[in-house]
């Protein structure tokens, strides 16, 4: 009885630490598990709870298909961007989001297969109302380079949907062409990845690059302030914040924020050759370029 009666304390202490630890952000976290052994297992076990990648992933598969589905994404070097991505450092749930995977035109038809394994069922065209048809067209008009190829809408057995976007690049690629700095994350089969980390995830802070079309521009910036993204509208501001300072950057570099998921595999040299510049016009405004 008196084991039971810590057992159950421990856990009571351990429930209101988390509760303490979601008011705090990623680095946040990190710097307090520095404070002592007892802090670094705390925080360590918050991470095991709500930085899981089954976590995120359990919204969108039945359990017993997520070992297949991560399986097939290191086989075929499938990127998780788009929102979820987002949420996974966020620790957010924006419902009735879509799972968005990046992979390349050559082992896309791993990746559906392995969807079609897991009773992920595809939707026909004809299923498709008028905006998901000229989709395809929308999302290649948010790249400063038509690298989309395809894109194919899953609904999986739980009810949500997967939309697997076909590059003709390095899947890593079209995130680094997206149209602002809030979704330049994405998760690997062994890592996730913040591009931006410091001005998305501490100060909550989104530079829109102008190689997007206008539109896109508008609609994404609604989307994110509402979300609670601080826009950074011109290199003036940017400077003055000291952030989105103008530099070449490359996965993987200081500035990237990287989280190892479960026992991964060194390197992840799919993605960490990948660079960028950022770099601003004489109007001030930015323009991220994958080189």
């Amino acid at each position: 009885m008196q084991v039971q009666s810590t057992t159950a304390r421990v856990l009571d202490i351990r429930e209101i630490q988390f509760l303490f630890f979601d008011f705090l952000s990623l680095k946040d976290l990190r710097v307090y598990a520095l404070a002592s052994k007892a802090s670094y297992d705390a925080v360590k076990d918050f991470f095991r709870r709500y930085y899981g990648i089954d976590t995120i992933l359990g919204r969108f598969f039945p359990k017993d298909s997520i070992p297949r589905f991560r399986e097939a994404q290191r086989i075929t070097g499938t990127l998780i961007g788009g929102s979820v991505a987002l949420q996974f450092f966020a620790r957010l749930n924006f419902y009735h989001s879509d799972l968005d995977l990046y992979v390349h035109g050559l082992f896309a038809d791993k990746l559906v297969a392995a969807l079609t394994n897991m009773d992920c069922v595809a939707l026909k065209q004809e299923e498709k109302d008028d905006n998901e048809i000229r989709k395809l067209l929308r999302l290649q008009q948010q790249y400063a380079t038509p690298c989309i190829l395809q894109i194919l809408d899953f609904v999986t057995p739980v009810g949500r949907k997967v939309q697997v976007v076909i590059t003709g690049t390095r899947p890593v690629h079209a995130i680094l062409q997206y149209h602002s700095t809030t979704v330049m994350n994405f998760i690997s089969g062994d890592y996730a990845y913040a591009l931006y980390g410091q001005e998305t995830l501490q100060d909550g802070l989104a530079l829109y690059s102008r190689s997007a079309s206008l539109r896109t521009i508008q609609l994404a910036k609604a989307k994110y302030e509402h979300r609670g993204w601080r826009t950074v509208g011109s290199e003036a501001e940017a400077q003055a914040l000291q952030v989105f300072v103008p530099s070449s950057r490359a996965v993987g570099d200081e500035d990237t924020w990287i989280m190892r998921l479960g026992h991964a595999n060194p390197g992840d040299a799919t993605v960490r050759d990948a660079t960028w510049d950022l770099v601003y016009n004489l109007a001030g405004d930015g323009h991220i370029f994958p080189l």
